[in-house]
């Protein structure tokens, strides 16, 4: 805005002098509006293409008897090996998302796509990274991701059914950080949050490795609305379901913030989004 303004003044002094100079002071001033013209409509179309790049807002909660609509879709590539959730390493799928809080709708559903040729060996870790801003009007105690899969169809979509997981979060993976409104920061077990985890079936060959994640956020650190929460960890297709992660097979997940949805409540997206963007608040590191 500060260079908008001070783009302005310039041309208002060139056409005030052009008033002095004649034709050509004139001309000059004219130069200068055309010039203005450019920038404003080329920040407005920036601006305008941002927000219809985050147009799209997921509704969610714990309720399985809401409608969750179609799941989302993202690629997974092979590059690598996972990255031990903060390992460090490039994340092998990337999502970026708002998202609302409302008893109006069930969990969340994604699936994450085996993108390449060949498949994925199981136990091959896959590293997920989640970037999620709470658009809504709720603020989120806590997040939940539980593996939908079943072993018994593959994978496949995400079909449902009594058998075992087939696929696992990689135990010990999680890692967290969150932006309250000066930058992401990152967030400590035992500190900032808490887990409680589910592991796979006794017997199956997979370990303690983790079917649920529930995460409860310190008090201190609860995302509001306009704060961005970060979740990275590794995926696995599990042993002993006589596969492997094949190429273009999905692994579906079903996630949803935690909080205390109030009935009746609407996510007023746009008003929220909008306030969210000129929010400024920093929250002490404790």
């Amino acid at each position: 805005m500060r260079a908008s303004f001070l783009l302005g003044s310039k041309v208002r002094a060139e056409i005030a002098t052009s008033a002095m100079r004649g034709r050509s002071g004139r001309a000059r001033g004219e130069g200068g509006v055309s010039v203005m013209v450019v920038v404003v409509v080329a920040a407005t179309m920036l601006l305008l293409a941002n927000a219809a790049a985050r147009a799209a807002v997921i509704a969610a909660s714990f309720d399985e008897s809401k409608p969750s609509g179609l799941a989302s879709t993202y690629p997974v590539d092979g590059v690598g090996a996972g990255g031990g959730g903060g390992g460090g390493g490039a994340p092998n799928v990337s999502i970026v998302e708002d998202v609302a809080l409302s008893n109006l709708a069930g969990p969340w559903l994604k699936d994450l796509v085996n993108s390449t040729a060949s498949g994925f060996l199981s136990g091959e870790n896959r590293l997920i990274s989640e970037t999620l801003t709470n658009v809504g009007t709720l603020s989120w105690t806590g997040w939940h991701e539980r593996v939908i899969s079943r072993a018994n169809t593959g994978g496949g979509g995400g079909g449902g059914g009594d058998g075992p997981p087939g696929f696992l979060f990689r135990e010990n993976s999680l890692v967290l950080s969150a932006n309250y409104g000066a930058g992401m920061v990152p967030l400590t077990q035992g500190v900032d949050y808490t887990i409680a985890t589910t592991s796979g079936p006794p017997g199956s060959g997979n370990g303690p490795d983790w079917e649920t994640i529930t995460i409860t956020f310190a008090p201190n650190r609860v995302i509001e609305t306009g704060d961005v929460l970060n979740i990275r960890k590794d995926i696995f297709e599990v042993f002993g379901d006589g596969n492997i992660w094949q190429s273009g097979e999905a692994a579906r997940i079903g996630e949803f913030p935690i909080g205390v949805p109030e009935p009746g409540t609407f996510v007023l997206v746009g008003a929220v989004a909008a306030g969210a963007m000129v929010r400024r608040r920093t929250r002490g590191l404790r």
